[in-house]
């Protein structure tokens, strides 16, 4: 165990070394900061030695799973040689709470830290599938955050199933515009609350809870993939989910990804092969959209 305390250590020291050397102003109780001290104090056993309450409890899980995985993504993406400095500076603000919507009247409305820290995981894993991602140099490019050699990549991180489907419309109007196939990535954590609201004390009662939320994704997964049938430049509609799971003292920081290729659509040779990369990167073996139709024909 104590490996771990000294791994995570050396995690919140690295990040801060990045930021100091890429003048970064860290915000003190905000984003990124929030998640550094959170961790550092429990790395070096600074936390308060009075009773623990569950606010405390859940404020260290996040942190350390936070702080470990956005290492991770760090690490990948400097590896492929991927810019980092933009996405860091915009981390330094927002709520750090997965699958925790925030509320219109917060001040953590702008949730920065969840939307870029979405596309380096992003980036990081498509770079980790040795695929050539690169990150569109203008901020907020209309065309995506990213692109895999002509294929544009956008990442969004909607709070509700409205506002996804605004999103997807969107993209697929500017790669009309530009002649252009894309993928489109959705976080949906945050839509569907998929945060653990406590610890739960038995598996049994975590697959209860956690079964409910998955019907909720599963019918709304379909309605999108069926709306996404409808932009024909969508090529891809990928959608991934974080959480912390807490049962009993065992927690885990999980990402579920998965994809559908719009495989009827006609697309240039190189570009239909780079479609079905990148969403092999979410899933081994994505669903094809032919056969989707096809299910829901026959019923």
């Amino acid at each position: 165990m104590t490996g771990i305390w000294h791994e995570l250590r050396d995690r919140v020291r690295h990040i801060r070394e990045l930021c100091r050397g890429l003048k970064i102003e860290l915000i003190r109780g905000q984003g990124l900061a929030q998640s550094l001290d959170e961790a550092e104090a429990l790395a070096d056993g600074k936390k308060h030695s009075g009773p623990a309450n569950e606010a405390d409890v859940l404020a260290s899980v996040r942190a350390f799973h936070n702080v470990w995985a956005l290492y991770d993504s760090l690490d990948s993406c400097q590896t492929a040689g991927l810019p980092i400095t933009a996405h860091l500076k915009q981390m330094t603000t927002g709520s750090t709470d997965f699958g925790v919507p925030s509320e219109p009247s917060s001040a953590f409305r702008m949730i920065y830290y969840k939307d870029f820290e979405a596309e380096l995981f992003i980036a990081a894993s498509l770079a980790r599938a040795g695929l050539p991602v690169r990150f569109l140099e203008e901020p907020n490019d209309p065309r995506g955050d990213m692109l895999v050699q002509e294929v544009f990549v956008e990442v969004k991180h909607p709070n509700s199933a409205k506002s996804l489907e605004r999103l997807m419309r969107k993209f697929d109007g500017q790669m009309r515009r530009t002649g252009s196939a894309g993928v489109f990535v959705a976080a949906l954590e945050d839509a569907f609350r998929l945060a653990s609201p406590t610890s739960f004390s038995s598996n049994q009662e975590f697959s209860s809870w956690k079964e409910k939320k998955d019907d909720e994704v599963e019918v709304f997964g379909i309605a999108s993939l069926l709306q996404a049938a409808t932009l024909q430049n969508i090529g891809v509609l990928a959608q991934t989910s974080s959480y912390i799971e807490i049962i009993s003292d065992e927690t885990q920081f999980v990402r579920r990804t998965n994809a559908v290729i719009y495989d009827e659509r006609r697309y240039a040779a190189t570009v239909s092969e780079t479609l079905k990369s990148i969403a092999a990167v979410f899933n081994p073996h994505p669903t094809l959209f032919s056969e989707v139709r096809a299910f829901f024909t026959a019923r």
